[in-house]
């Protein structure tokens, strides 16, 4: 007996599936009940960065018309420091008085990092003592993977928050 499965249709050919088609995830609140906690990886997004010679005026464009709410500062893939939208917010004139500004002269002396196997508690404390919109998320080797916005912890807890 022979059987044949048909081949897999591309994602953009598909017909997309509707919420009551995907299978509803049961969250159960019990201390009996084994469940992996939520980390940082999980909730964290795609990092956009740039260089800390990009000028700002660069930035401020790519915020505002790309819909970025924040990029890493690297340096290679090192995380260097990290601007908002709030951090830019702040400036009377990207350009400076002087001349041209750059990414370099908005990152803060020190910028923690998160390891993704963190959990968001860890995270918005480490947040909260540093006053820090977002911050990069990081392998253990130092390399950028992602990045951590507050919305992203408000957003988890909003989303658990429903389930109770």
């Amino acid at each position: 007996m022979t059987v044949s499965i048909p081949p897999r249709q591309p994602a953009a050919v598909r017909a997309p599936r509707s919420s009551r088609d995907r299978p509803q995830r049961l969250i159960h609140h019990h201390s009996d009940t084994a469940r992996s906690p939520v980390r940082v990886a999980e909730l964290m997004s795609t990092a956009h960065v740039a260089e800390p010679d990009a000028p700002l005026l660069e930035i401020v464009y790519r915020m505002l018309g790309l819909g970025q709410r924040e990029i890493v500062v690297v340096s290679g893939r090192r995380p260097l420091g990290v601007i908002t939208r709030a951090d830019l917010a702040v400036l009377a004139d990207p350009a400076g008085s002087s001349g041209r500004r750059y990414a370099r002269d908005l990152i803060p002396s020190r910028t923690p990092r998160l390891l993704p196997d963190q959990d968001p508690a860890t995270a918005a404390s480490t947040m909260s003592a540093d006053d820090a919109e977002a911050l990069p998320v990081v392998d253990y080797a130092g390399t950028l993977i992602g990045t951590l916005a507050r919305r992203h912890l408000v957003a988890h807890i909003g989303r658990a928050s429903d389930v109770l």
